[in-house]
This record gives C-alpha cells, structure tokens and sequence, in this order.
C-alpha cells in the first residue's frame, strides 16, 4: 500500500516552506506568512482559498517575481486537488515550478520540490509519461544538494510509478539508490527512510518471483522493528504495507501474523500513534477474515477499529472525531451483504454525537456524516427521514465549503434523487438544475477545434 498522493504533497510542502523560510528571513513578509498560517489552520476549504488568494495578492505587491508567489502557488494547487479542482491544480503547480526556476534559478533543491508536486498532480491525472520525466529531472537536481532526503523520496515516488507500470528492473535500481541516499541521512531519519524503501525493495522482488530475497528482507525488516524501542510510525506502515502485500498474494496465514504484529509493537507504546493506526490494522484485519470466510471475527474487527477510534476521538484529537465515519465502510458493506443494514444506523447516530461535541454542529465532517445516514436510510425505503439529513448536511457545506464545492455537488445530486423518488418533482428539478449548473462550472466541457 503506497502512501496517497495527497499525503506525499504534503510532506513536499513541508520542504518548499522550509526553504521559504530560510528564503525570507530579511524580506517583508509578515502579512503573507500570517495568511498562510491562517489558511493551514481553517477547516473551512472556502475560508483557505481566500486566505490564500489574500497571501497571493500580498506577495505580488513585493514584485510579480517574488519567491513567496511559488510558496503561495503550490499550497492553492494543494488546495485544489484536495477539491478535485485537478487543472487549476496543475495550473498553480506549474506556475510555482516557473517562478521558482525564474528566481531561484533551475537547479534549486527547490525547484526539485516544485517538480516533485507536479509530477505527483500528473500521475493522479493518469500523466504518467510527463510526471516520471520531471521525477528524473527532480532527481537530477537533487542528487546535487547536500541534504539527502529529498533524493530519497524522489526515489522512492518514482519507484512506485515504475511498479505500476511493471518495470520492475527500474524500480529495483531507483529503491537500491534511495536507499544509499538514506545512509547518509541522520540516525533517525535513515531508519524510517530505510525502512520505507526496504518495504517497496520486498514487493519488487516478489513481484519479480524472486522469493528468497522478499522473504529474507522482511525478515530482517520485523526484526528490526521488533527491537527497537519504540517504533514509530514509518516502521508500524512498514508491517502493514508488508501483511496486505501477504493478502494480496492469498497469504492469509503469514498476512495475519502480520497484522497481528503491527498490532502488539502499538499495544506496547500506547502513544500518540496508537488510535491512529490500531484501527487501520484492525480493518485490514477484519478485511482479511472476510476473504476467510470468518464472518464473526471480522464483524468484531471492524467495531473494535470503530470503538477505539470513538475513545481517541477526544478534544486532543479532533482529526479522528473527523473521520470516525470512515471506519464504518467495512462494516456498513459487511450488514449490507447480511442483511443487517438497520445495524448501521445507531452507530452513524453515535459518530454524529461525538463530532458535534468535539468539532461543533457545523462542522464539514457532520455534515458528510449526516450524507452517509441519510444515504444508508434511503436505501431502506426511509425517505422521509433521509430528507433532513440531507438538507441540514447541505446547509452545512454551503456555509463552510460554498456553494459550489465538490462535496457540496455531491449532496445536491442524491438529494435531488431523494425528492425524486418522494414524488417532488419541482424541488428535484430545481436541486437537479442547480448539481448541473456547479459541475459544468467546475469541470467545463472541452472546446472543439
């Protein structure tokens, strides 16, 4: 299991305002660096672009070549793709790698940052061409700056394209690369780097029927881990990453170990990684007993990831207030498939009353959370209890997303379907009218030449 685009621009944003700061400790700034605080910490997605358009305005005033012009550019193009916005998110990326190029000049470590956030936009926009030539490239720059870490996850990013694309050669060569980048690197970041990319040498050799040597990798990887004091989370993603290439291949017995293992090295840290990963183990685990056929074990799976996330999800965690529901997929399938659909509800009704007390009524994630009841209701039959949920879901994001957010689309969509299927035509047709006016806003039809 790769880490998700969304994840790796973040950590290459990380790296960009690392050097933005470094970049502008002399320059007039303080107002752009306050917006872009502002908009990182709003969980309001319409606030953030107008925080950020206020930070883009402010940094043209010190010139349209300013570096903090890039820095604002790649969190707008973050911004975008996080809202399915993907060509204004390409449009920002390039522009940041431009500039950057321009002011900075080509062979900056941070233009192989601005490279890397492209090439990563281009994969999810199945680019895979263009985004492997500027990973080279980034690479290239890279290989020539003194801090190895970013060549490391270049590397590794690029290694993973070439995996999916089943060029398993160029994959192996880019990880063994990487992980000679990662001996250079300081103690503790040369062992999560390591570990990462021994993960991704293992399923290579797997991939390429060369057994023995996956094998005796991970051993040496869980050995690893086993004794180190305190693993951490890299190391934790490493086993995990291992177990479900085991249930990929159909090795349940080796896949359950695993999972298993992951589970007692968080047991005995309890700390701060502890209710964020138990619980993706433990779906994964009750995803394996499915592929078993052990029904029962897998339903106490799924309401343990559920349970341990609720206790966690307290005001020091309102992350995973935030996405308590997501730990419902797996379980709401698993009812589906019996027959027990009704089950589900009560412990949507339990998320709901969670995030209200820990996030606010407003808050986005209730309002995906009162989507997913409504949706589950409806299709029982439920309609007349669906609708509220609906329409209080909706005025929650036309609040805190606006009115023409990709989430707040989706809504309008099955709520027009709902009234549909509640004979109110009128209202079906103004809500239909209104979901059509916001895609073609969003993603507008290709002009013919």
């Amino acid at each position: 299991m790769r880490f998700g685009g969304k994840e790796i621009l973040r950590l290459l944003l990380a790296l960009v305002a690392l050097s933005f700061c470094a970049l502008s400790a002399n320059a007039q700034d303080t107002e752009v660096r306050k917006l872009l605080k502002a908009a990182s910490q709003t969980s309001s997605d319409v606030e953030a672009e107008k925080l950020l358009l206020a930070a883009e305005r402010e940094a043209k005033k010190l010139g349209p070549e300013n570096p903090q012009l890039a820095i604002v550019s790649n969190h707008l193009a973050m911004l975008y793709s996080r809202e399915g916005r993907n060509r204004e998110a390409e449009d920002f990326a390039r522009r940041a790698l431009a500039l950057d190029e321009i002011v900075l000049g080509p062979e900056h470590p941070r233009v192989a940052a601005d490279l890397n956030i492209l090439s990563i936009l281009l994969e999810g926009g199945g680019k895979n061409a263009e985004a492997e030539e500027l990973m080279k490239r980034a690479l290239q720059i890279a290989e020539k700056a003194p801090d190895p870490g970013p060549y490391s996850m270049i590397a590794n990013n690029l290694a993973h394209l070439y995996v999916r694309e089943r060029e398993y050669a160029k994959a192996e060569e880019l990880v063994q690369q990487g992980l000679e980048a990662c001996r250079r690197e300081p103690r503790a970041r040369n062992n999560r780097c390591a570990t990462r990319l021994r993960g991704l040498l293992a399923t290579v050799y797997r991939l390429q029927g060369r057994n023995a040597e996956a094998e005796g990798l991970r051993a040496d990887m869980a050995d690893s881990a086993e004794a180190a004091a305190r693993p951490q989370p890299d190391e934790v993603r490493s086993l995990i990453r291992l177990a479900d290439q085991y249930r990929e291949q159909g090795e349940y017995e080796l896949a359950e170990f695993t999972y298993h293992r992951a589970i007692t090295f968080l047991e005995k840290t309890k700390g701060q990684a502890h209710p964020y990963f138990i619980p993706e183990v433990l779906e994964a685990l009750g995803a394996l007993y499915l592929d078993e056929g052990r029904e029962y074990e897998a339903e106490e799976s799924f309401k343990q990831a559920l349970e341990i996330t609720e206790k966690g999800a307290g005001p020091e965690h309102p992350d995973l207030a935030a996405t308590l529901d997501f730990y419902l997929t797996y379980l709401q399938n698993f009812y589906r498939d019996q027959g027990r659909l009704q089950e589900i509800e009560p412990l949507y009704q339990q998320i709901l009353q969670v995030q209200r007390s820990v996030l606010g009524s407003g808050h986005r994630a209730v309002a995906f959370t009162l989507t997913q009841l409504a949706a589950v209701l409806q299709e029982q039959g439920k309609n007349e209890e669906a609708e509220p949920l609906y329409r209080e879901a909706l005025a929650i994001q036309e609040k805190t997303l606006g009115a023409e957010h990709v989430e707040t689309l989706s809504t309008l969509e099955r709520y027009a379907d709902l009234l549909q299927a509640m004979d109110r035509t009128a209202e079906a047709a103004e809500m239909a009218a209104r979901a059509q006016r916001i895609r073609e806003k969003l993603d507008p039809p290709q002009k013919k030449d």
